[in-house]
């Protein structure tokens, strides 16, 4: 993903989402099960950077507030289905702008306040650090931490629990330090030089399409 965002600068590699709430919801709960999720998945803290040889470095940033933020979208003036379309053309053109992975927030989450009874959660991230499962799942976690909170309800542990980043260095480091590393490599080279030349129905390669894929849902009860 890293890759393709350099090839195709101009191209949105983003997953975005919003949940539409009706009924009482309150934000400063909102914010501390979108922090806590946060913490738990790490993900919303990475940063890319290149280093001085011009490969791509991941690193945590912790200075970051990965908690859901409010945004005033000057909506108030607005009947509310109007508010409504204004705030999913916000969202559109919010997903559809290429991100610049040295400085943008890869993971954001923002609250847009509709009507007295209804909010707007969206959450996009770039595809580089979380796919459309991994998103889901980040979602349903912040649902059970806002429900727990709101209900005085024990936190139940995330299952399985997230292997810390330390946790993955070590693991990476062990691996390509072994002798395992050096025989998938050396296989890996030997299959990719014998690869047969790509079959299709024309010799011009396809550019990423900037199209946006979109799916609307109603969850059930059942879900949770």
């Amino acid at each position: 993903m890293w890759l393709g965002q350099q090839m195709s600068p101009d191209v949105a590699y983003t997953v975005a989402q919003y949940v539409d709430i009706r009924g009482p919801f309150d934000v400063a709960t909102m914010r501390t099960a979108t922090r806590e999720a946060s913490d738990e998945f790490f993900s919303p803290y990475l940063r890319i950077e290149v280093d001085e040889s011009g490969a791509p470095v991941q690193w945590l940033d912790r200075s970051i507030d990965a908690a859901a933020q409010v945004i005033d979208l000057g909506l108030a003036d607005l009947p509310e289905d109007q508010r409504i379309d204004a705030a999913v053309a916000w969202m559109r053109a919010e997903y559809s702008r290429p991100i610049d992975l040295a400085t943008d927030a890869l993971i954001i989450n923002r609250l847009i306040h509709v009507a007295d009874d209804r909010w707007l959660w969206y959450a996009r991230a770039h595809h580089v650090v979380i796919d459309g499962y991994g998103a889901s799942i980040l979602q349903r976690r912040v649902a059970e931490l806002y429900t727990a909170h709101a209900t005085g309800a024990e936190v139940a542990p995330l299952k399985p629990a997230p292997l810390a980043p330390e946790g993955f260095v070590a693991a990476e480091e062990k691996y390509f330090a072994s002798a395992r590393s050096e025989g998938d490599a050396e296989y890996w080279a030997e299959v990719v030089a014998t690869l047969p030349e790509a079959a299709g129905l024309s010799r011009v390669v396809a550019a990423p399409s900037s199209l946006n894929l979109r799916r609307n849902g109603v969850p059930s009860a059942e879900a949770g």
